[in-house]
Formats: C-alpha cells, sequence, structure tokens
C-alpha cells in the first residue's frame, strides 16, 4: 500500500515511541521538565509543553492535536465520548486547548475556570510533575452538566521543541509499555552531525545550482538567529539561468524498520518553514529513503513558502513517490529513514539568483499496523 501523508501537529506527544535502538521499558531517564510532554489511552490524546527554565507552560506548535488548528497551545487535551466521567458517573469526553502560558509552582500547574471567546463552556485543568511522569485532571463545565478526564503523560525525551536541547529522536521508553501503534521523530535544535545532505537533482547539468546549509541562521554566523525558537536550519540554494536544484536533507538516526515494527500504514509530516529576507520563495518537501533510494511527495504538492515570518506547514492523505527512478516505497519492506527536501529555481532575468529557506520544528509520525 502506498503511504500517506495526514496533516498533524506534534502527534509524537501522544504516540509512543517503539523499536528505538537500545530502548527498553522501564529504563529511567534523569529528571528534567523542559520541552514537549504527553499521554495517550484509547479514549484521550494530551500534551502540553514546559519551557526551558522549567518555570511555566507556554504556548507551543509541538503540542497541536488537530490537524485544522495552527494555534500553538500550552496545554491540550482531546477526549473521546468515553474518556471521563460526568456527576452523574456515566461516560463522556470533549476537546480543549488552552493558548496561554500557566506557571509551575512546587512542581504543579492549574488553570481554573477558563472561558474561551464566544463559547459559554468553562474548562479547568491542572497537573503534578511526579519524577519521570505527570497526572492530573481536565475539566468542562457548561452549565448542565459536568465532566472530568483523568490523564498521565511523560516526558518527550530529546524532542525540546527547538528551545536548544537535543532534537533528537530518542523518546521516553516509559511511554513505550502499552498497544501503541506509531513512532515519532522530531528535530527543533539541528545539531550538525545529525544530518546528512545530498544533491537529488540538478536541472540543466551540476555547473547551474549549488547549495549551502548552515545550522542556527545565517551561513557564517556563530550565534543562533531567528528561529521558532533558534536554532533553526538555514539552507542556501544558488542557482543560474533555467535551472534548478532539490537537495536532500537526512537524519541518519530517524529510522523506522518495518520488519520488526509493522508495515506502514501512514507517514506524518509537518515543519515551520521561512523564506528568508531577500528570497522570492522557499520550497520544501517531505522525504524518505529506503534501499538507498530517495522517495517524496509528487512536484505539485511541495509547499511553497513566500511569507517572510514563520508558517507551519502539514501534509494530508499525499503519497511518497519515487525521486528520479521507478521503485516503489515498499510499506512493508527494508527500513526508511526520513527527513526533508528543499528547492529553488530561476528562469530569466538575471544570471544566477540565491533562495534562502529556514527550516524549524522538523516532525514526522509513522503509524504501522
Amino acid at each position: 500500500m502506498m503511504t500517506r501523508l495526514d496533516i498533524i501537529g506534534f502527534a509524537c506527544c501522544l504516540m509512543a515511541a517503539l523499536a528505538l535502538s537500545g530502548c527498553t521499558c522501564g529504563s529511567v531517564t534523569s529528571r528534567r521538565l523542559d520541552g514537549p510532554w504527553g499521554g495517550a489511552s484509547n479514549a484521550y490524546r494530551t500534551c502540553f509543553y514546559v519551557s526551558e527554565d522549567e518555570t511555566r507552560l507556554m504556548p507551543s506548535t509541538a503540542c497541536n492535536l488537530e490537524p485544522s488548528n495552527l494555534v500553538p497551545y500550552s496545554y491540550e487535551m482531546r477526549g473521546e465520548d468515553n474518556a471521563g466521567v460526568d456527576q452523574d458517573g456515566n461516560e463522556c469526553g470533549f476537546g480543549f486547548g488552552y493558548e496561554e502560558p500557566v506557571p509551575i509552582v512546587d512542581d504543579s500547574f492549574a488553570v481554573e475556570g477558563h472561558r474561551p471567546s464566544g463559547s459559554a463552556d468553562e474548562f479547568s485543568f491542572n497537573g503534578i510533575f511526579n519524577g519521570d511522569s505527570a497526572s492530573g485532571t481536565t475539566t468542562k463545565v457548561d452549565g448542565q452538566s459536568r465532566c472530568d478526564i483523568e490523564w498521565t503523560a511523560t516526558r518527550i525525551e530529546g524532542g525540546t521543541g527547538g528551545t536548544g536541547g537535543t532534537g533528537g529522536t530518542t523518546l521516553s521508553c516509559e511511554t513505550a509499555c502499552g498497544q501503541l501503534d506509531c513512532v515519532a521523530f522530531f528535530d527543533g535544535a539541528f545539531e550538525e552531525n545529525d544530518w546528512l545532505d545530498e544533491v537529488v537533482s540538478v536541472t540543466p547539468d551540476p555547473g547551474f545550482g549549488e547549495h549551502a546549509v548552515d545550522q542556527g541562521g545565517v551561513p557564517g554566523s556563530t550565534a543562533p538567529d531567528d528561529g521558532n525558537p533558534a536554532p533553526y536550519r538555514f539552507v542556501a540554494h544558488t542557482v543560474g539561468e533555467n535551472s534548478g536544484i532539490w537537495v536532500a536533507h537526512e537524519k541518519p538516526a530517524a529510522n523506522y524498520d518495518p520488519g520488526s515494527a509493522g508495515a506502514i500504514e501512514s507517514i506524518h509530516y509537518s515543519f515551520d518553514g521561512k523564506a528568508l529576507e531577500g528570497s522570492r520563495q522557499a520550497s520544501i518537501r517531505p522525504l524518505a529513503k529506503q534501499d538507498g533510494r530517495w522517495f517524496w511527495t509528487d512536484f505539485t504538492t511541495f509547499q511553497l513558502i513566500n511569507e517572510n515570518g514563520w508558517v507551519t506547514k502539514r501534509w494530508d492523505d499525499a503519497s511518497l513517490i519515487p525521486a528520479g527512478h521507478s521503485v516503489e516505497l515498499d510499506p512493508s519492506g527494508a527500513q526508511i529513514t526520513v527527513g526533508f527536501a528543499t528547492g529553488a529555481s530561476h528562469t530569466t532575468g538575471v544570471e544566477m539568483v540565491t533562495r534562502n529557506t529556514g527550516v524549524d520544528n522538523w516532525r514526522v509520525v509513522i503509524c504501522h499496523q
């Protein structure tokens, strides 16, 4: 079956990492609070984001659980009809996202009686950190009834949401102890040694296209610059008249093996992108590698970013197709490695142009059988 790319936000807040090398259930990591936290059951999904200084929950696109939502949340709960219990002991459920910072005091946080604009319902939530886990209750009161959803969550190890941490792919092993269907990869820091870059195609010939990559800002700078938040990945493409270039950016540690974890059902992709000052546009596509071959989305589905400010881009129900070859991606075949591709093209007017692209908060979730 073909791999589908569905819109989601940071679904790795609710999905566990499976089969990452060296990861076994029951492992214990040193206590840290910063970054995304998530929990899930058959009935609910929850996610919240802790600031780098561990003093508050803060809004971040790392915790968007709903496909259509582009608002960064500091706390979010999505519950099915059987997720909670009402005042009479009956099953209930609801969805809710909170957009403001929330202070953390004595390892706990709480918001009481929040009424979203235009709504008559009131929402409250609270949580407490207990070592490597957190737990709490989210409540909805609509005037007629009350619904309480109890939740638990663990910190997503290595995915710090672009706060300058490792940004790697190793997620908390504690979340892997159960019947779970997805594995998540995230990078918001883009350490230089974590990525490999390779030209996929150049037209009309190699003399007409080149690229340069730098972590953290403008090439040659030593300080992070203008990330979402900093640092981010900078790619500069220089192309001549009537030419174009596509470059693969591969994260070698972001591997998924269908043979051991299950055949791929879908791949979900999102990132923050930016056409940097002086550029007309930035072009970015999802990317995967299997048996040394590249696969990406159809040419008509790559994202053209004309904004000079950061925007979140997601893919919905798109297929990964061969990039310059005829072999189809095998969802139950060899291991795949994921990443993204950037490109640029130029027609006429001046001899050479440079397009500057920024990428941040790269995230991929692979769901399997």
